[in-house]
């Protein structure tokens, strides 16, 4: 495992994982949204937000 995610706990990676299947496995009715790829790169970019925001915490 990287450094970077060393410092999240095991909930905080449930969590990023959780939100990461629900966008991709989604309903049908989600996978039949024309701006799916535009939600799927705004959570990813959310969730590494949330992290670095994480990170530069614990390193306070």
């Amino acid at each position: 495992m990287s450094k970077s995610t060393d410092t999240h706990s095991a909930a905080d990676q449930s969590q990023m994982v959780q939100e990461l299947y629900n966008l991709f496995i989604g309903s049908k009715k989600e996978a039949a949204a024309p701006n799916r790829a535009d939600l799927i790169k705004q959570k990813q970019a959310d969730i590494i937000r949330r992290r670095n925001k994480n990170l530069n915490r614990n390193r306070a």
